[in-house]
């Protein structure tokens, strides 16, 4: 059974870096927003490449300080 979320009518442009702007840009999706994290294509914004990583492996998509802060967001670079 599908709820209907109380945010689903509702879409955000996510230009925010680090932890407290990506944290609550997905809460606001886990609460049925759109949000669409825009990151620059001249750098790696510093929580993706920042430690500690998953299975202790550096990567651009590894970093367990992005990927949590991140989940349920559509992603584009500019």
């Amino acid at each position: 059974m599908v709820h209907d979320l109380p945010l689903r009518d509702v879409k955000v442009v996510d230009f925010s870096v680090v932890i407290t702007g990506p944290l609550v840009t997905r809460g606001l999706a886990e609460y049925g927003a759109q949000v669409v994290k825009v990151e620059s294509i001249h750098g790696a914004e510093f929580a993706r490449v920042s430690s500690p990583f998953q299975g202790g492996q550096p990567g651009i998509d590894r970093s367990l300080l992005f990927n949590p802060a991140n989940t349920n967001k559509l992603s584009v670079q500019l």
